[in-house]
């Protein structure tokens, strides 16, 4: 798996709350007997890690930090493991339910609440209210507790997060249509689609299929819209509202009345990404780490001038969507303290700090105190730093719930009747809210 697939497994997979098929690390990490006990006060035990790679030799990062923290922890061993990013929750399923499981678990913010709704992830309310970690927690920007707290009760530690909804725009493309407001508004969005299509050109691409995840692009809308899977109070639908159902009718229209994007289906998020590469979409909706950045496309020239802004501002704001990864500690984890003494050292801002820059940049911090310092002076960086200055601060992700993953399939459903135009903007939210609902209840 090369560097580029797997932080794009990350934000695809890991988002989605795709399965986790593991290689070679499962069993073993699942083993193990009680190890929990601690001499002086000072925790100790043997501390099993699974995560999925963030890029090729992320095992090998994993295992020099494991053996450098145990050289300043001696009462603590830590055994790291990697999974494939292919079959998480089959595996974690059938993992948790044994009497061993992985002690510390890194998962996106889909997938973890059901395991915490299962009682198989660690209440970790206590260890982060702690007054001896008052100050890391004050570290952490507004709301990103919140995303990891269910029912009142805090289950994990964020550790990283991507930008996974922005447009790329040629604009070379809208020279040539005469197009000077591409991104202002929704309407000036469609207009340029439509100015832009030709019958070598589509004005605007996104993915369209749940095998795609285009929930990354789509919830996007949704929440600029104001609305939002679930209501206020996590439990009910909250997604038919009247600025919502014009946002999907924006899509409706320019999928399947003006023409202005592929037909849904017809082309995977790669090959539309090679389509923007090729100069043949004017307006690529995607993922913030598509490798199309400072000139450059997978290591080639890009041979037209782009630009890079967020979604246009809807009825409720002008916000970013993005999935966070975070590090959970198992219910049943028999080093639970030297587990989260682990926990703290990953989700240090040495560690956070040396984590993204060894895998290349491309995905931000969780932590507030290094957004400024985190990736190294130099050109390689400046749409890294862009991301954390301009993107992060406006961000957005979905709701906790133990079946948010069954909640975007069911939406994903009712958004590609939209906009193969089979029901208005109006039909598709109110069916779709409905399916949250049976889901919710």
């Amino acid at each position: 798996m090369g560097e580029g697939t797997s932080r794009r497994e990350f934000l695809r997979y890991g988002a989605g709350g795709g399965l986790l098929l593991v290689t070679g690390g499962l069993a073993a990490a699942c083993g193990g007997d009680d190890t929990s006990s601690a001499t002086n006060g000072e925790p100790a035990g043997d501390v099993r890690f699974l995560k999925g790679p963030n890029w090729a030799k992320d095992l090998d990062w994993q295992r020099e930090t494991a053996r450098a923290f145990t050289a300043e922890h001696p009462r603590i061993k830590v055994e790291p493991n990697l999974y494939d990013w292919a079959s998480v929750e089959t595996q974690l399923t059938t993992a948790f339910a044994s009497n061993a499981p992985p002690d510390i678990i890194y998962m996106a913010d889909t997938l973890w609440p059901k395991f915490a709704d299962a009682s198989a992830l660690l209440d970790l309310t206590e260890y982060v209210d702690d007054p001896a970690f008052a100050d890391e927690k004050a570290k952490y920007p507004d709301g990103a507790w919140d995303a990891v707290a269910y029912e009142d009760k805090i289950y994990g530690v964020p550790l990283i997060q991507g930008v996974i909804s922005v447009l790329y725009v040629n604009t070379d493309l809208m020279r040539q249509a005469g197009v000077t407001d591409p991104v202002s508004s929704y309407e000036a969005l469609r207009e340029a689609a439509r100015a832009t299509r030709t019958d070598d050109v589509f004005g605007y691409a996104m993915a369209t299929t749940h095998n795609d995840f285009s929930y990354q692009e789509w919830m996007n809308y949704v929440v600029n819209s104001g609305a939002a899977i679930l209501a206020d109070d996590g439990s009910s639908p909250g997604f038919d509202t009247p600025d919502n159902a014009a946002a999907f009718e924006l899509l409706r229209a320019i999928h399947a009345e003006d023409k202005s994007a592929p037909p849904p289906g017809a082309y995977n998020r790669e090959a539309l990404k090679g389509l923007f590469q090729a100069g043949r979409v004017a307006i690529y909706h995607s993922d913030a780490n598509e490798k199309i950045i400072n000139g450059q496309a997978e290591g080639k020239p890009v041979k037209f001038d782009y630009e890079i802004h967020k979604l246009p501002p809807g009825p409720g704001g002008q916000f970013v969507f993005t999935v966070r990864g975070n590090l959970h500690v198992a219910a049943k984890s028999k080093s639970p303290d030297a587990a989260w003494e682990y926990v703290k050292h990953l989700t240090s801002p040495e560690r956070e700090t040396a984590f993204i820059r060894a895998q290349g940049g491309d995905l931000q911090p969780a932590r507030a105190d290094i957004a400024n310092n985190v990736y190294p002076e130099g050109a390689r960086y400046d749409w890294s730093r862009r991301l954390v200055e301009e993107f992060i601060p406006d961000s957005r992700s979905v709701q906790a719930h133990p079946r948010m993953v069954d909640m975007l399939k069911a939406v994903q459903t009712e958004f590609e009747r939209c906009i193969r135009g089979q029901q208005t903007g109006a039909q598709m939210v109110a069916a779709a809210n409905a399916r949250i609902g049976e889901l919710a209840a």
